[in-house]
């Protein structure tokens, strides 16, 4: 079964729940480690889409002679 794709906010929320748990005292060590890989994943899949999101910002933001223009998005 392929895993529904979601979008970056869902991938916070789900790191959000993923660390309550592990914060719980009630999580025994098999389901924390579980909880662990679970939650890489999850920041791995967070870190590529913000990574794209750069890129399609980087391409808006490019001059027809191929250089960036300066961009104040982060600030």
């Amino acid at each position: 079964m392929k895993k529904k794709k979601i979008n970056l906010k869902e991938t916070f929320q789900e790191l959000e729940e993923i660390l309550h748990k592990l914060e719980s005292s009630n999580v025994d060590i098999d389901e924390m480690v579980k909880l662990y890989e679970d939650g890489m994943k999850l920041v791995k899949e967070c870190k590529n889409k913000i990574e794209n999101a750069e890129q399609k910002i980087k391409v808006i933001n490019q001059d027809d002679d191929g250089s960036i223009k300066e961009s104040n998005l982060w600030l």
